[in-house]
């Protein structure tokens, strides 16, 4: 008894570390890959949708102006050069501010109330980094408006920002001839020559803000990329979903249909009997029982039930399992209650190796109780054994059973 519980308590271990093996990228492309046909309306519908959205998307175009901007003194009186700086960041967020989109719309149409928004949301101004350069981008429905737009916002920001300069100039060069009228008579002339000359200097100061290098021109083509592009961009995010669509399919399937589900299922191993080893094979899963060399008893087992959820999968697997047999003197019976009974009679047969093969009607109880009084279990499926229903046999045999159970999976 000793030797049967350590066994047993062995394989408790063994279907506990199985339960929590490591799910494969390759695993889960195989599952998808089960389903070409979900993954290739997928591509399809996504191709065609994106070429009818290709169709049915309004142009777009681009057209690109280039400003050179100057600096200007912010202060008239001081006229130090290392005041004519200018940073390129902050003229482009002048460019782009609403008071030049109203100066452009103006002389666009003064007309079109909606044209300041327009111009304010479909206007981009790129400084180029460490220069005074930058690129105004206007996108528009046709390709004249493009262009327009980005002319005008150029030639806007030159005007709003030289009106802000000559501004500057004229209230300096104000108040300097309001002091030098305001002179004393007894001033001197040296004083007169300083603010004579000071005022000069000030009417004199640049008020240029800079000029358009590079005019925008009406782009030949639109932006859009076109039907055979946007299928493209369709197809692969159809790819995409068929694919989750695909794994979703393969995980909710009703039926097995491939080995490895049934792994899942089950969450361990499952014995292949591929077609043509069928007893090799089965040789092979009764070792993992504890019977070598295809005896149905060992010191641990009294003998094995097999059995299929699935209508006619376990008689159509005994005639295997007793061709895989090379023990003598095997009691096949199909009477589960033979090996659920203490009455006499099975107790004449207990020294004799006893394989029941239970009906698919068979409770999943009275399957589990005679594989602990036999001591092992085949457990026998096909692709079309429903994954609920072998699911809901392997939690309860994991929850309450002790006897060695090993699922087989026979090929199609």
């Amino acid at each position: 008894m000793a030797k049967v519980a350590a066994r047993r308590a062995s394989g408790d271990s063994q279907r506990s570390n199985q339960a929590v093996g490591a799910v494969s990228l390759s695993d889960q492309l195989k599952k998808m890959l089960r389903h070409p046909l979900i993954i290739l309306t997928a591509v399809i519908i996504g191709a065609i949708l994106g070429a009818l959205a290709s169709v049915a998307a309004t142009p777009k175009y681009q057209a690109t102006a280039t400003v050179l901007a100057t600096p200007v003194s912010p202060d008239p009186n001081a006229l130090a050069s290392n005041q004519l700086t200018l940073k390129i960041d902050t003229e482009a967020g002048v460019a782009a501010s609403r008071e030049v989109a109203e100066e452009a719309a103006k002389e666009i149409d003064v007309n079109d109330q909606g044209l300041v928004s327009r111009l304010v949301h479909n206007v981009e101004v790129a400084p180029h980094s460490g220069t005074e350069v930058m690129d105004i981008t206007a996108t528009a429905d046709n390709p004249e408006d493009a262009a327009l737009y980005a002319n005008s916002i150029a030639k806007s920001y030159l005007k709003v920002r030289t009106e802000a300069a000559q501004e500057r100039v004229d209230a300096a060069a104000k108040e300097a001839k309001k002091e030098l009228d305001n002179l004393p008579k007894d001033s001197s002339e040296q004083v007169k020559a300083t603010l004579t000359e000071k005022l000069a200097q000030i009417q004199l100061t640049n008020t240029e803000a800079g000029r358009v290098i590079s005019e925008a021109k009406a782009p030949q083509a639109s932006q859009n990329l076109g039907m055979l592009k946007t299928a493209l961009v369709g197809a692969c995010l159809g790819l995409l979903i068929g694919a989750v669509l695909a794994w979703i399919a393969d995980s909710r399937a009703r039926k097995l249909a491939h080995a490895d589900r049934a792994e899942e299922v089950v969450r361990g191993p499952v014995s292949h009997i591929r077609r043509g080893s069928e007893v090799e094979d089965t040789r092979r899963a009764m070792m993992a029982l504890g019977a070598p060399v295809g005896h149905v008893s060992s010191g641990d087992h009294r003998g094995v039930i097999v059995y299929s959820p699935t209508p006619q999968l376990a008689e159509q697997y005994a005639s295997v399992v007793g061709e895989s047999i090379s023990q003598e003197n095997v009691h096949f019976t199909d009477s589960i209650s033979t090996a659920l009974s203490n009455e006499p009679t099975f107790q004449a047969v207990a020294d004799q190796p006893t394989v029941v093969v239970a009906s698919h009607e068979a409770g999943f109880s009275e399957v589990l109780s005679a594989a602990e009084n036999l001591g092992a279990a085949l457990i026998v499926v096909d692709s079309s054994t429903e994954s609920a229903q072998l699911r809901e046999f392997a939690q309860l045999a994991a929850r309450t059973s002790h006897a060695d159970i090993e699922y087989v999976y026979l090929a199609s």
